[in-house]
């Protein structure tokens, strides 16, 4: 038997036994496919927006917009899937932080979201496996160092347990990437700033561990520029959103995108911007 023959009839054994799309020619693998993220400007410098089946990282400070772009990318969701009901989009609340009103302003279907807050980064885990099994176009987290484990949930105040948060992800996030395979479900998480401390590190880093740093396959960093003002009176504020790493081309590119208080989303070239300064 010629080596062209003995190498088809492995393809077809290993596909018999793994599945059908588990080995493919490399000609044949498809460009990754995009999410909106709701904001045009970003849609832009990201390639056409979120890669579908990744986990992808908002990243910034306090008060910066980070979960105003997350309703954004939400709402673009259901608009891309009308065909989706309650499970089109699944917000978990993890910092007990959501507004079904400015959700509302953003553009959100509520009817069309499912929304979550369990105790437990465990039961979380859990979930969001589930979610990626069905197929859902977007999962939410808001934020991911809010994952904690139960055996810290039961601790008393001051018991220490040295980096809850990181262990239990670098457990959940492989499972979470090999599912992703074969899901078009984008994982998209917020993030917060925190302070290294330490004689010899200083600076700040998005907490999490090594297995969030690594299975990610884009970061976007947030940072508030600038407030929009009307008349001396501030109706909105300026985002810089800049990317920090993507598996999925396109370079360390910035944009600027505008939102308005009452409105969401908008491009806002017409309004005067009172610039802030630069955050380290």
């Amino acid at each position: 038997m010629k080596r062209d023959d003995l190498l088809a009839k492995l393809i077809e054994e290993l596909r018999a036994k793994y599945g059908k799309g588990s080995i493919v020619q490399a000609s044949e693998v498809p460009p990754v496919p995009r999410l909106s993220t709701g904001a045009l400007p970003l849609d832009a410098i990201l390639n056409g927006g979120w890669p579908k089946g990744r986990i992808v990282e908002v990243w910034g400070p306090n008060n910066a917009g980070k979960s105003t772009l997350l309703l954004a990318s939400a709402a673009a969701a259901q608009r891309e899937h009308p065909e989706r009901k309650a499970d089109c989009v699944v917000w978990c609340n993890q910092e007990n932080t959501f507004d079904p009103a400015w959700a509302v302003t953003m553009g959100v279907d509520m009817d069309r979201m499912t929304y979550v807050a369990p105790m437990a980064g465990e039961d979380l885990g859990d979930l969001v496996i589930q979610y990626v099994r069905r197929q859902v176009p977007l999962v939410v987290i808001d934020s991911i160092i809010e994952m904690v484990p139960e055996k810290v949930l039961l601790k008393g105040t001051g018991e220490h347990s040295y980096s809850p948060v990181a262990a239990l992800l670098s457990q959940w996030l492989p499972k979470i990437v090999v599912l992703q395979g074969r899901s078009p479900t984008v994982i998209l998480v917020a993030n917060q700033v925190r302070d290294r401390i330490g004689f010899f590190l200083g600076g700040s880093r998005p907490p999490g561990g090594r297995a969030l740093e690594h299975l990610k396959s884009v970061q976007v960093e947030v940072k508030r520029r600038g407030w929009l003002k009307e008349k001396d009176a501030k109706v909105g504020y300026t985002m810089a959103l800049r990317i920090l790493k993507s598996k999925v081309g396109g370079e360390t590119k910035e944009c600027r995108v505008d939102c308005i208080f009452d409105k969401g989303l908008a491009l806002g070239d017409h309004l005067e911007v009172e610039e802030e300064g630069e955050e380290e």
